[in-house]
């Protein structure tokens, strides 16, 4: 072989070689996409993505800003935009098969703008990190994570299906809980807590208010109020409740246990025969009511 042809192939070897390793490297991923709203043509957001990880940020701007970021530049790829009637829907574009493509979503929203926010995800993780007002913020997964924090809402709901949520110095006047087979931590939280739960786990700490707790099936309840300002009711199926008052804190207290144990250190609470009930503190002007119908009771 001359050494022409020598050459020719050995380019040819390195060309192909060096598209090879290009195909095979992941790419950066850089803002493709920028789309900017006025928040008065807005009063509602939806957004809808499947694998592609959200985050909730405060904008430096008065305008409401959408942020995609993408390994692959390709149109198709952006989200697909509308605004009707003052709801604005943000939802995922087309993915190449394969899980060929990696991106992260970032929704800016303007300091004052106190809107309605649902973010559904199937498998990927939320973030917020907004320090002003929502009108309301509902957030849905079927595998992701949830990790909501620092918000203020007249409402605030998660629901998680096989996820998990981590929750901590929220505000609001209702906060709501729905899950299957998930693992909520949650910490600071002021309001009327409603938790509902198949199989699920949660952990709450520093609770500020009352709140209503049921798990079905074999879910289990943990909660520690800082502060009681209403009633609080937990009921558990097939597992165990462990419940933390404040210090010098009054309240009426009932506990029931078919099948397990109750442990309830307070003065002034008589248990017996799978039965609790008595005044704790002074002047009480709340209830707190514990129900394991196959599960222990612990009360401190």
């Amino acid at each position: 072989m001359n050494k022409i042809k020598m050459g020719a192939l050995l380019v040819g070897v390195m060309l192909f070689m060096v598209t090879l390793t290009s195909c095979g490297e992941k790419q950066e991923m850089k803002l493709v996409n920028e789309q900017t709203f006025t928040p008065s043509e807005v009063s509602s957001i939806r957004i809808d993505y499947d694998s592609d990880d959200i985050t909730l940020l405060e904008s430096a701007t008065a305008d409401i800003v959408l942020k995609e970021y993408m390994d692959i530049d390709k149109g198709t790829y952006y989200a697909r935009i509308e605004n009707k009637n003052g709801e604005l829907s943000i939802s995922e574009g087309q993915r190449p098969s394969g899980n060929r493509l990696d991106c992260y979503v970032e929704l800016y929203l303007p300091a004052g703008y106190e809107a309605d926010v649902a973010v559904h995800t199937t498998e990927s993780t939320l973030k917020t990190q907004i320090g002003h007002s929502l009108a309301a913020l509902r957030t849905d997964t079927t595998h992701g994570t949830l990790e909501i924090t620092g918000i203020k809402a007249r409402t605030v709901s998660v629901s998680s299906a096989n996820g998990a949520a981590a929750i901590s110095n929220v505000e609001a006047d209702t906060i709501s809980f729905n899950t299957t087979n998930a693992a909520v931590n949650a910490d600071n939280v002021h309001g009327a807590i409603q938790y509902t739960t198949s199989n699920g786990k949660l952990i709450l700490t520093a609770a500020y208010g009352s709140g209503t707790f049921e798990a079905t099936s074999d879910g289990t309840i943990d909660i520690t109020f800082t502060e009681i300002t209403g009633d609080v009711k937990a009921t558990a199926k097939n597992n165990d409740i462990l419940f933390t008052a404040p210090e010098d804190t009054a309240f009426h207290f009932v506990a029931s246990s078919r099948n397990g144990s109750i442990d309830a250190s307070y003065d002034g609470v008589a248990v017996s025969n799978g039965q609790a009930t008595g005044d704790v503190g002074d002047n009480p002007h709340f209830t707190v009511e514990l129900d394991a119908r196959n599960g222990n009771i612990e009360a401190k």
